[in-house]
């Protein structure tokens, strides 16, 4: 039988795979602190928007024309 992994590394696989999927660095804080899948969404999606707040017109026309992965 084999030991589950503790919370913290968990989170910090959530953590990683939000950032490959999002390309935005979401804090395993952040992941703890959602008490839920919906408030985890709500948080990923306000660092998004914050994210893209933050960029220039050229640096979001470069990011739609880049290619997906």
């Amino acid at each position: 039988m084999t030991t589950p992994a503790p919370p913290r590394a968990n989170a910090t696989r959530v953590a990683a795979r939000l950032r490959r999927t999002t390309g935005v660095e979401v804090p395993v804080r952040t992941v703890f602190e959602a008490r839920t899948v919906a408030e985890l969404a709500s948080a990923v999606e306000d660092l998004l928007i914050a994210e893209l707040d933050g960029m220039t017109d050229e640096e979001a026309e470069r990011l739609l024309a880049s290619p997906e992965t």
